[in-house]
């Protein structure tokens, strides 16, 4: 097959859940198929990115573009407002990647358009006699609604609410128009069929890299205990939390284990919170790792405590992947088919954690037991390879539609 996909973000550096996603799928479809990309990006990710694109001889990048800043953005944002389309589609509005994609379908004959995510939808129009797939990931009305929740700031949860009712209202329009949309969960599936009904909707979950699966499961026998967490701290829901728990159930764990540590990886942490961390004792706060796999694995257990959002989240999986004993919430869970007690731990409250949390630091044996049945799980259904081969399945079912014999 040959396939053109549309990108928001250069899938390398694969620092975020959208690269990785990304990433791991044509890191597997470029191995057996032609893959073709134009792309939202930085010059800067595309010199990084050279060795692995130089890895996938079947990995052609035909344009990477920027993305929208300044008082071009501002402009771009008013535009979008005043026609009633979600505002963060004007980053990703630039006549450059309309023109090129024009010429890249003028010269080449693609089997199936991927285009990557709601900000990129606003292309479809271009593309014609094609089979088309998008690829949401997430209900992304669904994401800010929960996000305006947990948002006390009044202007902010204005600013969210809005533009949740407008990228609902795209969703709801655009959607439709693609052969197939692909969502990594049933929940934000669901979301959608509930108010378009009308979709060809397609679940399949994300993935984690091979190195997640290859350390080795080491079980601490006693001392030296270390607990993991990681999240974006610029969402209100998911700092407050963290800060519970910190407060609570590990000021506890920490009266009857005073050697044990907390290890915080946390983006977009304000002055205020740092100031607070730094004088909780045993705690320890990282903005940046370059070596997070490293890091993680130095953790005896990961805790993991969001409560909004939608999607799969990619600390948890791979944590799981890595043989720890995870604990987290439901939606921190969200689209990975665990069994309670077995694969991992659910809990809402992070107030409540300090029992569960001791008696698997003392229990050597439990934790060993629960990391590799986690990592049984994630390796039977969520590895790259079973994954890549759901998403070859689709793109061949897709291919089918244009009625080529070549695919």
């Amino acid at each position: 097959m040959r396939i053109l996909y549309l990108l928001q973000e250069f899938p390398f550096p694969p620092i975020n859940g959208i690269r990785l996603k990304t990433f791991n799928v044509l890191t597997y479809m470029a191995k057996r198929h032609e893959c073709y990309l134009l792309c939202f990006g930085s010059r800067k990710d595309l010199l990084e990115g050279i060795d692995w694109v130089d890895r996938l001889p079947n990995l052609k990048v035909l344009g990477v573009f920027p993305r929208a800043t300044g008082l071009d953005w501002i402009g771009k944002v008013i535009t979008n407002i005043v026609m009633g389309y979600p505002p963060s589609l004007a980053r990703f509005r630039n006549k450059g990647f309309g023109k090129a994609l024009t010429d890249v379908l003028e010269k080449y004959h693609f089997d199936v358009v991927h285009f990557d995510l709601l900000n990129v939808a606003q292309y479809r129009k271009l593309v014609s006699g094609i089979p088309t797939l998008l690829s949401a990931n997430d209900s992304v009305s669904l994401r800010y609604w929960r996000s305006a929740e947990s948002t006390r700031n009044v202007f902010a949860r204005a600013r969210l609410n809005f533009s949740a009712r407008r990228i609902a209202q795209f969703e709801t329009k655009m959607y439709p128009k693609f052969d197939a949309v692909h969502f990594v969960s049933q929940e934000d599936a669901a979301d959608l069929l509930a108010r378009t009904g009308n979709c060809n909707v397609v679940v399949i979950p994300i993935c984690v890299e091979p190195e997640y699966l290859q350390y080795p499961i080491r079980c601490k026998k006693n001392g030296g205990f270390r607990i993991f967490t990681s999240g974006n701290f610029g969402n209100p829901g998911l700092l407050d939390m963290v800060i519970k728990f910190v407060s609570t159930s590990f000021a506890e764990i920490k009266k009857v284990l005073p050697s044990v540590e907390l290890i915080i990886v946390g983006r977009n942490t304000s002055p205020y919170v740092k100031r607070f961390l730094s004088t909780c004792p045993g705690v320890s706060l990282l903005d940046w790792v370059e070596d997070y796999i490293s890091v993680l694995a130095s953790a005896d257990i990961a805790v993991f405590l969001d409560n909004t959002g939608t999607g799969m989240k990619n600390r948890v999986l791979q944590a799981l992947a890595m043989g720890k004993p995870v604990i987290g919430t439901r939606i921190a869970f969200n689209g990975i088919q665990i069994q309670e007690g077995v694969h991992a731990f659910v809990c809402e409250d992070p107030s409540n954690l300090s029992n569960l949390i001791l008696e698997l630091l003392k229990n050597e044996d439990k934790r060993f037991q629960v990391g590799t049945a986690a990592r049984r799980l994630v390796k039977e259904k969520y590895s790259r390879d079973v994954i890549g081969q759901k998403w070859e399945a689709l793109y061949l079912s897709l291919a089918k539609l244009s009625g080529g014999d070549d695919v």
